[in-house]
């Protein structure tokens, strides 16, 4: 890995000597005012000349206001055409870019050659090493096989030490399961098949609990089982009014690789296609990723609304306190990493606009809840107005963070279950997910699916 320290008068002026020298996959380790300027430190695992090819440094102060002049009407056909040659969001950030202009179709068709085609460069040959003399080779090897047995033990050594986990965490199951059965079977060791099928959909334990004690003894597992599917559905509480509708300030908040980006993309693409685009911003908190903003900055050359990124001669507080009237939808992207979410917690801090701004929790549903949760703890200051549910469709275990949404009583503005944009996201209904969450657990641990299960489902779609 190569760090160096960059000086420069401001943050954006340093991110683009790092992105210049080191590339889209540089990080940012630290930041600091020194003087009249700011010192970075960044590093990159690879030289820039190892990569194939970099897009364009990003601009971070760049802001794209075009004017009613300037604008077309957006043809909803047109603007499907555009938005559906987004693709998939890639992970890295490097990756992200959204082949809509020439420029960067070319480019991408580059990217998708054989590597045969891109790395056709002279072979260089080198002159031969001297050989070794049979004493030194000898002692080589010995080295080797020392350093090879070494890292033997300590893979087995991790081997070991992971099933250890993993037999502590079937205990674990094991004990809290049969913490559900007296409920029903008082000092019977036979496990209730209701409570160990909640327990198997991935619900918490306390939420097996209340089930239960709210289900009636007397009915059937088939009927306990129904309706106790019925009241997680209504225990899921959802958003009266659809977000884009209802229009406002929304941060959306999340782990790295959570999709905040992607579900902003749809909703911002929604909003467009029913609104206009004129009464859109959107806004990239994310700096400290080189490139994570020109994935939002082209969406917006294609949704031809407004994009936005702070620094350090443009403040949130600023933006917010410019647009906030004259937009009636505010979408603001952030980093998932902890120096991002203190940047963004303390950018709120310092405003008098932080009141008007609406944190929007995005969960992805492969993710283990534990780690959801430690994140929430960041945000102890400023609570969550609402959810996403995101990669629905990536997950075969939905029971976890549905039981985190109702133990922390968050509403559910959306959920998602794929990458098209803006098609695969969808108005959050407790019914629907829970039936999505029976789909999608059946699939996994269910070659054939019981008549209870089946008939669970359809009840839910019906009512």
């Amino acid at each position: 890995m190569k760090t160096k320290r960059f000086h420069a008068r401001s943050m954006s002026e340093g991110l683009k000597k790092i992105s210049a020298e080191f590339g889209d996959e540089a990080i940012i380790l630290s930041n600091r005012k020194v003087g009249s300027g700011v010192e970075i430190l960044a590093a990159v695992e690879h030289p820039a000349a190892d990569r194939m090819y970099q897009y364009s440094e990003p601009d971070g102060a760049e802001i794209i206001r075009a004017t009613n002049t300037d604008r077309e009407p957006v043809d909803k056909e047109h603007l499907m055409g555009l938005l559906s040659s987004i693709g998939p969001l890639k992970k890295n950030p490097a990756a992200q870019a959204v082949t809509q202009l020439s420029g960067y179709q070319k480019k991408h068709a580059e990217y998708n050659q054989p590597k045969a085609q891109i790395q056709s460069k002279p072979q260089v040959h080198k002159p031969a090493k001297p050989q070794s003399s049979p004493r030194a080779m000898t002692t080589n090897k010995s080295a080797a096989a020392t350093r090879s047995g070494a890292g033997e033990s300590r893979e087995i050594s991790g081997m070991r030490s992971e099933i250890q986990d993993l037999r502590r965490l079937l205990e674990q199951q094991s004990q809290e399961l049969r913490k559900i059965i007296p409920l029903r079977h008082g000092a019977n060791e036979s496990v209730d098949p209701v409570a160990e099928k909640l327990s198997q959909f991935g619900l918490s334990i306390d939420l097996v609990k209340m089930l239960l004690a709210e289900v009636p003894v007397s009915l059937g597992n088939e009927d306990r089982w129904k309706q106790a599917l019925a009241i997680v559905s209504s225990r899921i509480e959802t958003c009266q009014t659809e977000l884009v509708r209802k229009g406002g300030i929304y941060a959306f908040n999340g782990l790295t690789g959570s999709g905040k980006t992607t579900s902003l993309a749809k909703l911002a693409a929604r909003f467009v296609m029913e609104q206009g685009a004129d009464q859109l911003l959107l806004v990239s908190m994310d700096q400290f990723r080189i490139g994570a903003q020109d994935t939002l900055k082209t969406l917006s050359k294609i949704l031809q609304c407004d994009f936005i990124s702070p620094d350090d001669t443009l403040t949130l507080e600023d933006v917010l306190q410019r647009y906030s009237r004259s937009k009636r939808l505010i979408l603001i992207d952030t980093c998932g990493s902890r120096e991002g979410t203190e940047y963004f917690l303390d950018s709120l801090a310092a405003g008098t606009m932080s009141s008007k701004v609406r944190n929007i929790l995005v969960i992805p549903s492969t993710t283990t809840m534990d780690v959801i949760q430690d994140y929430m703890d960041r945000f102890s200051r400023y609570p969550f107005y609402a959810s996403v549910l995101t990669k629905v469709d990536e997950s075969c275990r939905l029971g976890p963070a549905l039981s985190l949404v109702m133990e922390k009583q968050l509403p559910m503005a959306y959920w998602t279950d794929g990458q098209n944009i803006p098609e695969d996201i969808h108005v959050a209904r407790g019914h629907h997910i829970v039936s999505r969450a029976i789909t999608s657990w059946r699939k996994r641990y269910e070659q054939k699916p019981d008549a209870y299960s089946r008939n669970a489902e359809q009840h839910l779609m019906v009512n």
